[in-house]
């Protein structure tokens, strides 16, 4: 259990309503308690708003309203209550969240309640959280990992608690804050028809390719899929495209890890070449092109160029023309070579070609380690 933080911060004033003849301060709120002297005992404080006046500010609260038949179901305590409720920073009378909690999902508002998530607060509407989809820890992991590097940005949508009482929205949100142990800004909406829960984050999630265009790179698709696997070569992966470390990255992360490699651009055109041939990947081979070129440009695009096109080799036994053999091969076999087969064969090529060496022996061992570029 956790009880809200003091209600006096400044922002305060921000949550005050304004009736006919000014504001509702959280001195004449309804509903609000104060101390009354040594024997701590409390008195409700008597303001001089009419109930009718107090409804009448809670009805202009931007986004705020009781549904008519809460208003016409529920006692002029139970509104006062709710005003104060409203009037508090953040949000809460002192009562511990787990009774405020069950209160709005009892009383739904309609509209949403913005509210300040604390990992406590977090644990409690995870409690809720039954009948929803698949729960994914890694999501969760990856959601507490940006909000401890402060790249957890609020978006507006909303947690959600359905009709009938469980969490239908949020729960990786959740349980990403409660991990991190920071504290969230969110939106959250009650009662919400229960209906609804099957047509909840079924839109197009947005990819790293869109965090590449929004941020203004080139060619953002090939880019944001090269990446991942130059992500993975230089921490040692390639076990999966990109390497296991590269595939958890979110895209916010990818478009980090970008901004030193932006020569990558410069392997572009590697892209068109195996995009027309079929022979691997055309974001593998960008991405080979350019770790390739990291140890020699000139090198590279020539190597590149010659295994692309079969054209401008010394002998059959050049290392490119050797590895151009052996990609026409597995195209044409219907059991195909795994990727990291083939960017292993593709740098054991790349290696032989800087050695001066003839591709004859040609191989990888999948089961070995991975090679590095020479």
């Amino acid at each position: 259990m956790t009880t809200a933080p003091n209600p006096s911060s400044g922002a305060d004033s921000r949550q005050r309503l304004v009736t006919a003849g000014g504001d509702l301060t959280s001195e004449d709120a309804p509903g609000d308690r104060t101390s009354s002297g040594a024997g701590g005992n409390s008195a409700t404080n008597t303001s001089p708003a009419t109930h009718a006046q107090r409804v009448a500010a809670l009805s202009r609260v931007p986004g705020f309203s009781f549904a008519s038949n809460q208003e016409d179901t529920m006692t002029k305590a139970e509104k006062n209550e709710r005003i104060h409720y409203i009037t508090s920073k953040p949000y809460f009378t002192g009562k511990p969240f787990a009774e405020e909690l069950r209160w709005l999902v009892d009383n739904p508002p309609l509209g949403s309640v913005p509210m300040d998530i604390t990992p406590a607060m977090a644990s409690e509407m995870l409690k809720y959280n039954s009948g929803n989809r698949p729960f994914s820890p890694q999501t969760a992991a990856v959601y507490a990992k940006q909000m401890r590097k402060d790249q957890w940005h609020y978006t507006g949508q909303p947690i959600i608690f359905c009709k009938s009482g469980y969490l239908g929205n949020g729960q990786h949100t959740l349980s990403g804050c409660y991990q991190s142990g920071t504290t969230i800004n969110a939106q959250v909406l009650f009662g919400v028809p229960d209906d609804s829960f099957a047509f909840m984050d079924i839109g197009r999630k947005r990819t790293a390719a869109d965090i590449f265009a929004i941020n203004g790179v080139k060619n953002p698709k090939a880019m944001a899929a090269g990446m991942r696997w130059v992500v993975g070569y230089d921490r040692g992966g390639f076990s999966r495209p990109g390497g296991e470390a590269a595939n958890r990255m979110s895209g916010a992360e990818l478009y980090d890890a970008y901004k030193p490699h932006t020569k990558l651009q410069d392997s572009f055109w590697v892209v068109s070449r195996f995009g027309k041939s079929r022979l691997a990947s055309p974001a593998l081979m960008l991405s080979l092109h350019y770790i390739c070129a990291r140890k020699c440009q000139r090198d590279a695009d020539t190597f590149f160029d010659i295994m692309s096109e079969g054209m401008g080799a010394k002998s059959k036994t050049d290392p490119p023309m050797a590895l151009r053999n052996k990609l026409i091969n597995n195209a044409i076999n219907q059991e195909k070579l795994p990727f990291r087969s083939v960017a292993g064969l593709t740098i054991v090529a790349w290696n032989l070609y800087r050695d001066g060496r003839n591709g004859r022996a040609l191989r990888f061992d999948n089961e070995k380690a991975f090679p590095r570029a020479r």
